[in-house]
């Protein structure tokens, strides 16, 4: 009879245990990211190391972001075109993004102003630096976002290809001429009344790394329309959550 009751107890020990076991608790984990971008400027230079027969050797490098227009002689009428500059985008979410510019202004008078408009190209994308011969995506732009400009003091002309007075390229390496012929694709150059808004803006509608190319011209009008000395400016890019 004793050996009997042990076998029993066993039993039930046994089929507590399993049932045990299948009870199982959860406890629920989660977490939440905020939207969130950065922005940098960069600028990309050609840096040539040697030949390769005619064809230059060398690579791409990052350089100080800045947008130079060099000197002006203060004739009338006196306009230029310039770029290599572009801002990198990194984004986990969807963002919206406006691109805003002042015109070129005398480092002490605020009443003397420089014609000035920016064109924004979204590029093909983003390679790191230095990169070896081939031209990094940042400098090559894919598709037009527009011109934008302090309203008041753009820089405009007649017609998209011609102006009575000649427009100078400065500080245009290989990599702008490179991204000329995608500018191209936007069926003019020279940006012409109509065409210059306060503000561009465009979205991206996921996450991802995106770049920006910015080009700029800039000019003088009448000899006594700004003072001599110099001129700066700022080219701004705001991202905004959807």
């Amino acid at each position: 009879m004793k050996k009997t009751l042990i076998l029993v107890l066993a039993l039930v020990l046994v089929l507590g245990t399993a049932a045990f076991a299948l009870d199982k608790g959860e406890i629920e984990v989660g977490a939440k990211v905020a939207p969130y971008a950065s922005v940098k400027a960069q600028k990309t230079k050609w840096h040539q190391t040697g030949w390769f027969f005619i064809i230059p050797i060398g690579e791409w490098q990052e350089d100080e972001p800045n947008m130079n227009f060099q000197y002006y002689s203060g004739v009338a009428n006196q306009r230029k075109f310039t770029d290599t500059n572009c801002f990198i985008v990194e984004t986990n979410a969807p963002v919206d993004l406006v691109f805003t510019g002042t015109a070129l202004q005398h480092e002490v008078y605020d009443d003397s102003k420089m014609l000035t408009t920016y064109w924004v190209f979204q590029s093909w994308g983003v390679d790191d630096l230095p990169r070896f011969m081939l031209p990094p995506e940042q400098i090559l732009p894919k598709w037009e976002i527009g011109y934008f400009a302090d309203l008041n003091h753009a820089l405009l002309y007649e017609t998209p290809w011609y102006s009575d007075h000649e427009t100078e390229f400065v500080e245009v390496p290989e990599d702008a001429l490179l991204a000329l012929l995608g500018l191209f694709k936007s069926g003019r150059f020279y940006p012409t009344a109509g065409a210059v808004a306060a503000a561009q803006e465009t979205s991206i509608d996921r996450e991802g790394i995106y770049a920006y190319q910015v080009f700029g011209f800039a000019g003088t009008g009448g000899i006594s329309d700004q003072r001599a000395g110099h001129y700066t400016a700022e080219i701004t890019l705001t991202v905004n959550p959807q």
